[in-house]
């Protein structure tokens, strides 16, 4: 299982213009584009995580920070045989404190952290296309938003949440608003 402490930027955020998802669904053919179900900025992703303490320190921290506005620096591709598209997050100061904050309570509860996502090396992101295994999706998805300047998509970090995949389901476990 995969565990994940993120904040979602699906139906309730607002975005400075179009969504983002928006301009791919409309250039892309529906089986050439499959939207991500939750798209979400990661703040740290785990094998297994003592969840009762964790929501209990999860809950605490949200009443410590506020919402916070992200902006958007530019497009990413993870490429290789199932490539992936993201939207860069800017790493402003605020953004930088509630990672560490986070990482820092719950790193002391999770096991088979994934270290792509420890403060000094973590680069914020949200994903528009997730491992395209039909090597459509991606181009597809970049055409759509490339034209688009990305200092125009810029949201609203006002919630955390955990969520979690298995090999045969994905879900929301919490939300918790800030």
């Amino acid at each position: 299982m995969m565990i994940a402490i993120v904040s979602l930027v699906n139906e309730s955020q607002v975005w400075s213009g179009k969504t983002a998802q928006a301009p791919a669904e409309t250039v892309c053919e529906s089986e050439d584009l499959q939207a991500v179900h939750q798209p979400h900025l990661t703040w740290m992703a785990v094998e297994e995580l003592e969840l009762e303490g964790s929501m209990t320190e999860l809950e605490r921290l949200s009443r410590n920070f506020a919402p916070t506005q992200a902006n958007v620096w530019g497009y990413g591709v993870f490429p290789g045989d199932f490539p992936t598209v993201t939207l860069g997050v800017l790493k402003t100061e605020a953004i930088q404190k509630m990672h560490q904050q986070l990482w820092a309570v719950l790193s002391l509860r999770a096991k088979g952290i994934n270290a792509y996502y420890a403060p000094a090396v973590w680069m914020p992101h949200i994903t528009m296309v997730y491992h395209d295994g039909t090597l459509r999706q991606a181009p597809c998805a970049l055409d759509a938003l490339i034209p688009t300047p990305p200092e125009r998509y810029s949201f609203e970090i006002n919630n955390l949440a955990v969520i979690y995949q298995t090999d045969h389901e994905e879900g929301i476990y919490r939300k918790i608003p800030l």
